[in-house]
C-alpha cells in the first residue's frame, strides 16, 4: 500500500450501494478531509435495509428503503447510477455498465455478492422478493395442507441465520394458530447451528430449536431427487416435506482486471482490506470479499478499516486500524430474540457470548458504527430493525 496520494483533490470511488458502501461513506466524511471527493456507484437508485426481511412475513419487521442520493448527500458524496464490471488499476479507472470509465484517486469496491439457487424445487429466501411465497406458506401451514416443512443450508451459503429464524418463527406463529402437528426440519453443512459464532452460541441455538420441536441435522448436505423428497447426506435419512425453504448459495461479483480475485470471483484483501496487486490504490469490503462470514456488520467493519486506509494515504490520518473483525448477530425467533457476539477466525469463532437483551446501544440486526445511527437518526429512534 502506497504512503500517501499527492493530489489537490482526491477522487474516491465507492462502487455499491449497500451497507459497506455507505458506511465507507460515512466513515470517509467523519474524516472531515475537504479533499475527498466521494461518489457512489450504484445499481439501483435507493438502499434496501434487508436484515429484517425474514420477520416481514411474519409482521415481526418492515424492511425500509431511502433514497441512496439523499443518503449519500448527507454523507458528502453523489450518487452515480451503474454497475462495476471491470477496473484497469495501472491507468486508475473503473468501467461500468451502463456509464463506461470513471477514473479514480483511490476505489472501493462493496458491490456485495450474487445469491444463487441452490437446492432444485425449494423456496430460495434471498430477501424481500420472498416474502409472498414464506407469507402463503404460513397460510398454508394455518390451513393444515402442510404439515412437513424442511429448511435447507446448502454448502456454499453465506450466512445461515435466516434458516434458523424462519425455522423458530415458523414453529412459534403454527403454536399460535393452535396448528401442533407440524414437522419442521433443518439440514445444515455446519457442524452444530450456528457454530460459526463459537460453541456458547451453538449451545443455546440447539437448546431453542430442541424446545421448539425442530429436527436438525447437521454435518450434513441435502438432495433433492424428486418432489417431495429429501435424501440427508452423509446418513442416508430419506424426509417427505411437502415444502422445502432454502438458502441461496453466493458468487462473488467477478470483477475484471483484479490479479488478486479470490474463488468463485470474490475479492482477496488484506489486513487493511487493500486488493493485492492493484498499487494500493484499490479496497474492497463486505459480501464482495472472498473472507467465509458474510454479514452486515462484518461488512461495516471492513469499510472501516478501507475507509480508514484511504484517509491515511489522503494525509486525513496518520494511523488505518487493520480490520479486526467482531461478529455480533440478532436471531429472531418469533419469541425472545438471542442476541450474540463472537470474534471469528476464519469460519469458527472464540468468545462467543450469548445476552438476552442487546450488549450494544441498538437493537438492530446489523451494528454499524457509522450508518447505524444515521439511519436510526431517520427514523426518528435508535433502531431501524
Amino acid at each position: 500500500m502506497e504512503d500517501t496520494v499527492n493530489a489537490e483533490e482526491v477522487n474516491v470511488l465507492i462502487a455499491g450501494g449497500g451497507v459497506a458502501a455507505l458506511e465507507a461513506a460515512l466513515a470517509l466524511q467523519s474524516f472531515g478531509d475537504d479533499r475527498l471527493d466521494v461518489r457512489l456507484l450504484a445499481a439501483e437508485p435507493r438502499f434496501w435495509y434487508r436484515p429484517v426481511a425474514v420477520a416481514e412475513p411474519f409482521a415481526l419487521g418492515r424492511v425500509s428503503s431511502f433514497d441512496l442520493s439523499t443518503l449519500a448527500a448527507q454523507a458528502g458524496a453523489s450518487v452515480t447510477l451503474g454497475r462495476l464490471v471491470s477496473v484497469d488499476a495501472a491507468r486508475r479507472i473503473a468501467y461500468t455498465k451502463p456509464g463506461g470509465a470513471m477514473e479514480y484517486s483511490l476505489l472501493l469496491i462493496a458491490c456485495g455478492a450474487v445469491p444463487v439457487q441452490a437446492v432444485n424445487g425449494a423456496l430460495t429466501f434471498r430477501g424481500p422478493a420472498d416474502t409472498e411465497q414464506i407469507v402463503k406458506l404460513l397460510g398454508e401451514i394455518g390451513e393444515g395442507t402442510v404439515r412437513r416443512v424442511g429448511f435447507v443450508v446448502p454448502f456454499g451459503a453465506a450466512w445461515s441465520v435466516p434458516a434458523y429464524e424462519l425455522a423458530l418463527m415458523t414453529a412459534e406463529r403454527a403454536g399460535s394458530m393452535d396448528v401442533h402437528e407440524l414437522e419442521l426440519t433443518v439440514v445444515t453443512p455446519e457442524r452444530r447451528p450456528l457454530a460459526v459464532f463459537g460453541p456458547a452460541v451453538a449451545d443455546v441455538v440447539g437448546s431453542r430449536l430442541e424446545a421448539a420441536g425442530i429436527t436438525v441435522y447437521a454435518d450434513s448436505l441435502a438432495k433433492v431427487p424428486a418432489n417431495r423428497r429429501l435424501v440427508v447426506e452423509p446418513q442416508g435419512t430419506e424426509l417427505t416435506p411437502e415444502r422445502i425453504v432454502a438458502m441461496p448459495r453466493v458468487g462473488g461479483p467477478s470483477i475484471r482486471g483484479l490479479s488478486g480475485g479470490g474463488a468463485s470471483g470474490f475479492i482477496t484483501i488484506d489486513k487493511h482490506c487493500c486488493v493485492p496487486g492493484t498499487g494500493g490504490r484499490v479496497f474492497a469490503a463486505g459480501d464482495a470479499v472472498s473472507y467465509p462470514i458474510k454479514h452486515g456488520g462484518i461488512g461495516a467493519q471492513m469499510a472501516d478499516a478501507g475507509a480508514a486506509a484511504i484517509a491515511k494515504l489522503a494525509g486525513a490520518v496518520d494511523e488505518a486500524p487493520a480490520f479486526n473483525p467482531v461478529i455480533s448477530g440478532k436471531l429472531l425467533t418469533g419469541a425472545d430474540p438471542i442476541y450474540m457476539t463472537a470474534h471469528p477466525v476464519g469460519s469458527e469463532s472464540f468468545a462467543s457470548e450469548v445476552f438476552d437483551s442487546p450488549p450494544w446501544q441498538s437493537e438492530d440486526k446489523v451494528i454499524a458504527k457509522e450508518l447505524g445511527e444515521y439511519l436510526a437518526r431517520l427514523n426518528g429512534s435508535r433502531t431501524v430493525a
